[in-house]
């Protein structure tokens, strides 16, 4: 892929004490639409918001409020689960809370891989952030079934474990409680699974919801979503931008 460059944030905003709790904002006008990133990196501490920082600043200038979430991470010696996705809806209810955007239209919530399993568990939880606001949720290359993921070989499904605590086996109901099929979508949600044919880090047959619509790109690998210059990112920028501006 090509170097991309980015825009800095204009605002950064904690919503806990962890030095990992804070969101940073690509504020546009006080009317733009807004969208919230969750970026992935098989939930590990190694792989933070700075990768994502191009794409985020690209949504910005496309004409959206765009949001990063950063988050706590699974690390040698802490299993994420729930800590990750406790973060996310927390953060996510200090943002819709805070920020200035066009009420009249859906907020977008954006997850790539790791982020995408986080992005839709929020979703199925959005009692807690957004009762009565019409939510689109993007999953990019997301992890679904994350049970099954466990049990594959690369080395971001063999991350899982370590992101739960152990494997399914050990842990079915933690498993299940982490796992977005388990729950129906509330109806102010709108899913859409976004998964390129050629990625070889979430299979497409993570790309299943009964709630959700599927959109697949043949060309697209599992980074493609993220990087500017791609198709991917084209069809996805133009799905944002007919259903939000």
């Amino acid at each position: 892929m090509l170097a991309q460059s980015s825009v800095p944030a204009n605002q950064k905003h904690d919503y806990g004490v962890a030095p990992e709790q804070f969101y940073l904002r690509w504020q546009h006008s006080d009317n733009a639409p807004l969208l919230v990133f969750i970026h992935g990196g098989c939930w590990l501490d190694a792989y933070d918001i700075e990768h994502a920082k191009p794409l985020m600043s690209a949504l910005s200038s496309a004409g959206f409020t765009v949001i990063g979430i950063e988050y706590r991470r699974t690390t040698d010696d802490r299993a994420a689960w729930p800590i990750a996705k406790d973060d996310i809806i927390q953060a996510l209810g200090q943002i819709v809370t805070e920020t200035s955007y066009a009420k009249n239209r859906p907020i977008s919530i954006l997850g790539h891989s790791a982020g995408g399993h986080l992005a839709l568990l929020a979703a199925t939880q959005v009692s807690q952030w957004a009762p009565s606001v019409p939510v689109d949720v993007h999953g990019l290359a997301a992890i679904v079934d994350i049970a099954s993921y466990a049990k594959g070989e690369n080395s971001c499904q063999r991350a899982t474990s370590a992101f739960m605590g152990g494997m399914p086996d050990a842990l079915p109901q933690a498993y299940q409680n982490a796992s977005p099929l388990s729950y129906a979508l509330p109806q102010n949600i709108q899913l859409i699974l976004w998964h390129g044919v050629k990625d070889a880090i979430v299979p497409n047959s993570q790309a299943q919801h009964p709630n959700a619509s599927v959109k697949t790109v043949p060309e697209a690998g599992h980074f493609a979503w993220i990087h500017t210059q791609t198709e991917a990112y084209k069809r996805l920028l133009q799905e944002l931008s007919e259903r939000a501006l």
